[in-house]
């Protein structure tokens, strides 16, 4: 009622793509978060949504396309979503130079970007390597915060 009543609605539009998204309905999901995105352009969330949407499609450059849109726009969740789309593409070298990049910025989920990390460097037959970089890394502050965790848990799986 509220979008026939005011189409511009930029709230009602996103509120309604994620709505759709949820169950299921892609296409006019898709429609309501390009609505949204035609109302307001440099809204990081909107894209990062719309990433997801075609993320979960498995359309991963258009979802890559989307979530790069979105850090560009500041939005700092999508960022470990970008490495995640790298990965998932093979794009291993890209993925590297994304986690060089970020991984000093606050706001940046590290935790994920450690395990993406592992994967990289471990896919890369990397072992050695890997084994080393997460033992300094567990005693080594990043974003001003220890994962001694994260560490353990991938020196353990080089076990």
């Amino acid at each position: 009622m509220a979008l026939s009543l005011q189409p511009g609605m930029l709230s009602a539009w996103m509120s309604l793509g994620n709505a759709l998204l949820e169950q299921g309905e892609v296409g006019p999901a898709e429609a309501a978060l390009k609505r949204a995105i035609s109302l307001s352009p440099d809204r990081p969330e909107i894209w990062f949504n719309l990433g997801n949407l075609h993320y979960r499609q498995a359309d991963l450059e258009r979802a890559l396309t989307c979530y790069r849109r979105s850090a560009q726009l500041g939005l700092a969740a999508a960022r470990a979503r970008i490495v995640a789309t790298l990965v998932d593409l093979y794009r291993d070298g890209e993925a590297e130079a994304a986690l060089a990049a970020y991984l000093p910025l606050e706001g940046t989920d590290v935790s994920s970007c450690l395990e993406y990390l592992y994967v990289l460097l471990v896919r890369g037959g990397r072992q050695a390597e890997a084994r080393g970089l997460f033992s300094r890394l567990e005693t080594a502050p990043m974003a001003g915060k220890l994962y001694p965790v994260e560490c353990r848990t991938a020196l353990s799986a080089l076990d």
